[in-house]
């Protein structure tokens, strides 16, 4: 893509300031985006009790916003356009609102899922809208960092909701539930207690000093909990097998490898709750589980963040490139006034409209020679976003975290805040390389980093390398993904579409990258346990992603042409002339 920039004249000082403020309003939409998917990872503790979930339920719980997020794009395809940029976030910011206020007061499952459904598109709504708007207001040098804004939003949001679920959790109730028989279960353990041969009671009457034996034949369940974590304070009671399965075993000794004065009162209760479901199904089905309406305090708490988006989207202006589609040139205008001056708001101005005579704006043009090139582009970028491997990663850190047995935090809950701190920091960095770097050289550089980041994974599991070693490859691979696929994505999605397409294209692409997340998050541990029961180790998983991500390296080397620094029109143009030179071709 050749040519310079024509329409970039220097801003003044308040000039700048209004472009940030608008684009930060619309990153709201971003963090809200990030916030809403990250409260259910610290809620789903407190709704597996109140609903009663079973596996089954407890996935269509955590998937359910998803599944909102991929009909979100479908309604932005027509939103973006007909009603306009502003408004397709106010209606993102109403379904926040109604998710937000239903999720916290549902009382049955079914609602509850509903409402998160509506909050899933409002996530996809703001996922495509708030892109869009920074990239039609912001002038072409700031363009990029300000699009990257919304991406630093979004990690912001997740790192949020982590801090809010941590902090309403902290007065939260443990209380003993659905032991079937209480005065069963204390008959059997205490012949088991008395019985020569190997059994679960048995264990515990090796282990158990005296005081803690009368207290869990008391029949009493806070004695029991006293009971059963004295039995946690001994690592050499899970050295036996026959207390439970290996799995939970494993899972015991990576606690008590810990400081057990430190553990979490959760991870106590819950480990608790493991052991005596696997000695005594017939006995207990849920033993000791968190209580409490923590979790709707959890939900309302995005109440707050919506009221402020709304405010400041009244005080925003539309998207002058929507306003010139839709013939409204004096106010195009005015906002390209506000942010480049007179002079430039008039050559800018021309150039939109110029371009939009070029363009029909129909569903078939996206199709026409030369467009659908960059509407595969700005598809395959965000398919390639969702499937190389990193977001899975993220998903399943927190058990590789727990392997490695660096988390003493106070909370289950606090164990990403390390690799969402290394994130923020990351996409801060972004800012600079994109400013100063080009977008194809960011992304190629990125997706190889990724690329090498698997086949590091890889090796970790075949040879297993000690546990910090997969560590140090997770927050690797973090930094690639953050410094380039993660905000380039979003950045070239958003400006690589003529204006009058640009709505309906980007829609396309978003629903088909939350498909593909939608896809991934299913496959991952499928893929796990393949490669683990076929050859020992989860490696193979990490050799596709790997693949996956060298296909990206050449698919963007062989297609993506360079956007950096050009006005949206110029871009536009670029596929509009291979548009017309194609048909000139057939002819």
């Amino acid at each position: 893509m050749s040519g310079t920039t024509l329409l970039d004249g220097k801003q003044t000082g308040a000039q700048k300031v209004y472009v940030w403020a608008i684009c930060l309003v619309a990153a709201i939409g971003g963090f809200l985006f990030g916030f809403d998917m990250g409260l259910i990872a610290g809620a789903v503790l407190y709704l597996e009790p109140e609903f009663a979930l079973g596996a089954a339920a407890k996935g269509l719980v955590v998937a359910s916003a998803t599944l909102g997020c991929i009909a979100g794009p479908l309604f932005g395809l027509w939103i973006a356009d007909a009603l306009g940029r502003k408004k397709g976030l106010l209606i993102a910011a109403i379904c926040f609102l109604l998710s937000a206020i239903g999720t916290a007061v549902a009382k049955e499952l079914v609602p509850f899922i509903f409402w998160r459904m509506v909050g899933g598109i409002g996530v996809g709504l703001a996922s495509v809208i708030s892109p869009m708007y920074i990239a039609e207001i912001a002038p072409a040098r700031l363009r990029g960092r300000l699009v990257v804004v919304n991406q630093l939003t979004i990690v912001l949001g997740l790192f949020l909701s982590v801090l809010v679920t941590y902090l309403l959790a902290g007065s939260v109730k443990f209380v003993p539930s659905d032991i079937q028989n209480t005065e069963a279960f204390v008959q059997t353990v205490q012949q088991e207690m008395q019985s020569n041969s190997p059994n679960p009671g048995k264990r515990l009457f090796d282990v158990l000093p005296e005081v803690d034996r009368q207290r869990l034949l008391g029949g009493k369940a806070d004695d029991m909990v006293a009971a059963l974590n004295t039995v946690l304070a001994d690592e050499d009671f899970y050295q036996d097998i026959s207390f439970a399965q290996t799995v939970l075993v494993d899972k015991a000794q990576r606690f008590v490898a810990r400081d057990i004065s430190a553990m979490p009162p959760l991870q106590l209760e819950m480990l608790n709750r493991l052991l005596l479901e696997n000695a005594y199904p017939e006995l207990i089905s849920k033993s000791f589980i968190a209580s409490g309406d923590n979790w709707r305090w959890m939900f309302a708490s995005e109440i707050l963040f919506i009221l402020a988006f709304s405010v400041g989207l009244a005080l925003v202006p539309n998207s002058p490139r929507w306003l010139a589609m839709k013939g409204r040139r004096d106010d195009a205008w005015k906002v390209l006034v506000k942010v480049n001056g007179a002079h430039q708001a008039e050559a800018e101005l021309a150039s939109i409209q110029q371009e939009l005579g070029k363009e029909s704006g129909t569903m078939k043009e996206l199709f026409l020679p030369g467009i659908r090139l960059a509407v595969l582009i700005g598809v395959m970028l965000m398919i390639f976003q969702q499937i190389n491997g990193v977001n899975a990663i993220f998903i399943y850190s927190p058990t590789i975290f727990m392997d490695a047995g660096l988390t003493s935090e106070s909370s289950a809950i606090l164990r990403s805040v390390y690799l969402y701190s290394w994130i923020i920091v990351c996409t801060t960095v972004s800012f600079w390389l994109i400013g100063k770097f080009s977008r194809r050289g960011i992304l190629i550089y990125s997706v190889a980093g990724i690329a090498f980041g698997h086949l590091l994974m890889a090796v970790n599991f075949l040879f297993e390398m000690p546990p910090l070693f997969a560590l140090g490859v997770i927050f690797w691979s973090a930094a690639c993904f953050t410094l380039g696929l993660a905000p380039l994505g979003w950045v070239v999605l958003s400006e690589i579409f003529p204006n009058r397409i640009r709505g309906k294209a980007m829609s396309l692409a978003c629903f088909l990258m939350f498909l593909c997340n939608f896809i991934d998050k299913q496959i991952f541990p499928i893929s796990l346990q393949f490669f683990s029961e076929r050859f020992g180790n989860p490696s193979g998983t990490y050799f596709i992603y790997s693949g996956i991500c060298l296909c990206c390296v050449w698919f963007v080397w062989r297609f993506l042409p360079e956007t950096k620094d050009k006005t949206l029109e110029e871009i536009s143009e670029f596929w509009l002339m291979n548009t017309e030179s194609k048909k000139d071709n057939k002819q």
